[in-house]
Parts: structure tokens; sequence; C-alpha cells
């Protein structure tokens, strides 16, 4: 599986060796995305190593309170996966306290190595898949083939692992047909550890312990993610009647108790890919926006950048079909003047 890695930083001896060089004395603590491809991350990475502490965050959360409170634990190692840290400053405080192993899938512009940061990257496939790909010569992870396999189909990161996909497909009693990727068991299963992980937003790690990893069953989800359906439900019909026309695409604010944006991005993406699709829902003092065009015809991670380039908060990016940023309520004006004059092909590919 290795093998079909393309590397943009880093490789796979740099991962490898960074879990080898671990000590007994070592405490380490594993920081993932609070997504389905942060858990599914999170949970290979703990098959291989012994974490002291695993800590599912949202971006706002990467930040020098986070660092202070990891290094309150004496950590003194981190592994921070399906994390886009490509800002200015995202590492310093961590650096002070700790040695640090990056592995990630998202776009970059910097090499984020150094002295105290070892940075693997390859895109193109989800960041469980890339963990999940790095050490499974090392350990026995095929009781979470069918987690890596949703992270790749949320992600909508799956084309160059077609073949590895079909064959857990066919482990668990499907068969995969990438013309209709949004049926069957699997993707009926991304939607519910989707919506699941929504409900928890405010505590990831519950959700985290509430998935046995080692079983393809989710029934334990239900009554979460029922009560997160209705309330995406009634957005669907809102969204038909408050949209804003965008050029390229639609802009929509959501008014959800759930922190909705993305999920709901991708599902109106899903409908109609070619268009652009820009979801934003408040949360206290800044708003978190979602861009999808699921075609892959113009670089979400790039629009946004450029949405916020000359905004306070600067944490854009992702990935070509999907990307995400905050916007502090100070800076929602002018990111939404931004957004209907935005240079329509400036960012097609």
């Amino acid at each position: 599986m290795e093998s079909t890695l393309e590397f943009s930083a880093g490789n796979k001896q740099t991962a490898r060796e960074f879990i080898k060089n671990l000590k007994g004395t070592d405490n380490l603590a594993i920081v993932s995305h609070n997504d389905l491809d942060g858990l599914a991350s999170a949970k290979v990475l703990e098959r291989v190593s012994s974490p002291k502490l695993i800590e599912l965050v949202s971006y706002d959360r990467v930040n020098n309170s986070l660092a202070d409170y990891l290094k309150s634990k004496k950590i003194n190692k981190i592994i921070f996966s399906d994390l886009s840290l490509d800002f200015p400053g995202s590492l310093n405080s961590f650096e002070t306290f700790a040695d640090s192993l990056i592995i990630d899938h998202h776009q970059f512009k910097q090499n984020l190595e150094t002295e105290k940061t070892k940075f693997v990257n390859a895109q193109g496939y989800c960041a469980s898949y890339l963990c999940y790909s790095l050490f499974s010569e090392q350990s026995d992870l095929k009781s979470l083939d069918w987690l890596v396999a949703l992270a790749s189909l949320a992600d909508w990161l799956y084309l160059k692992n077609t073949s590895w996909l079909g064959q857990i497909y066919e482990k668990y009693g499907e068969k995969l047909d990438l013309k209709e990727i949004q049926k069957g068991r699997f993707w009926e299963s991304v939607l519910t550890l989707s919506d699941f992980l929504i409900y928890f937003k405010d505590s990831p790690k519950k959700a985290y312990d509430l998935i046995d990893s080692k079983n393809f069953d989710l029934k334990q989800t239900e009554p979460y993610v029922l009560k997160v359906r209705k309330d995406l439900e009634k957005n669907l019909e809102l969204f038909q009647e408050q949209k804003e026309i965008i050029p390229g695409g639609f802009f929509y604010e959501m008014q959800s108790s759930y922190d909705l944006n993305s999920r709901f991005a991708s599902l109106v993406s899903g409908k109609n890919p070619s268009q652009v699709y820009i979801i934003s829902t408040k949360n206290k003092n800044l708003y978190r926006i979602s861009a999808r065009r699921s075609d892959g015809k113009q670089n979400m991670s790039e629009l946004v950048k450029y949405l916020t380039e000359d905004l306070t908060l600067i944490n854009a990016g992702g990935h070509l079909a999907a990307a995400g940023c905050n916007v502090l309520d100070i800076d929602y004006a002018k990111f939404k003047q931004k957004l209907k004059d935005i240079p329509e092909q400036l960012f097609k590919v």
C-alpha cells in the first residue's frame, strides 16, 4: 500500500523513526482534527503508539492555550494529524517544550520541518489512510480498515486508493461503484459518524471513546444522530429561501444549535458539484466558514485564503474541493463584501 504514496514533504521513514524512537519515559500526546478523518487518524496512531493524551480539536484550539495545557500535562512529544498548520507561528509555542511529528494531507506553502518538528505530507489521500499506510507493516491495523475507508469517503479523497477501497468494500459485503458513491452501507455510515461528531462537537473525546473501532457497528450513535438530522432538515428548507447568489455559486448563513456548516456544505455540494457553496455558522465571536465545489474544478483552499488574506484571523486552508476558515465577527462584513466580488476565473483549475 505505502508504495503508492506520493510525498510532498518527508517520507515513510520520517514517521516510522519518530514512533520507533519514542521511549517509555516519554509523554506523548496525539492532537488530531475533530472530524471523521481526524478521529480515524487518532485511532490508528493510538494503535501504533502509547499516548498519554488524545485531543481532538478544531483549528481555533491550536493556540497558546492548548500548548499551555499540554505542557501542564508534562507532554514532551506530540503527533499532530489531519491539521493544516501552514500559518505563521502555529507551532512556536509547542516547540518550546516538545518534539513533534505532523502527519497531514492538506495543501501547504511552507515546509514545516524544523529541529523540533518533523513534517510528513502526502496529498490526494485522507490523513487516516496516510497513517494506516505508514504503519500497517509494523502493526496489525486491519480491524481499523472500515473506519479509514469511511474517512476516505468523508474527505472525498479516494481516487488514489480506489483499489484498496474496493477491497475493503468487498470484505464487508459491498461492491464499490464510483458512479454511485453516495449509496450503500459505507456512505450511510459516513453520514452517521459525521452527524455523531457534530453532536459531540464540544466533547469530541467522548465521541471518540464511544466508537468501538474493532467493529463496523454504529448502533450506539443513533440517539445522537437523530437530533442532529432534525436540525439539518430544517436548514435544507431554509437554504432554498435564504441562499444568496455569489460568483460561481451560493452563500448561506446557517441558524443551528449544532456546528453543521461543514456537513451541510458537503451535502448541498454533492447534489450540484459544479457550483461553489460557502456556508457560514456563528460560534461566539467568530464565524466558521466551509467552502465546497465537489467537482474539483475550482480551488477551494486558495479561495478561502484569498477571502481572508487581509482579515484579522489568518487560518484558512484545506483541499482542492473542500476547505474552511474562521472569520472574527469584526471582519464579517468585510468578508461578505469580498465574497460578492470573487474573481471567478482566478481559482479555476
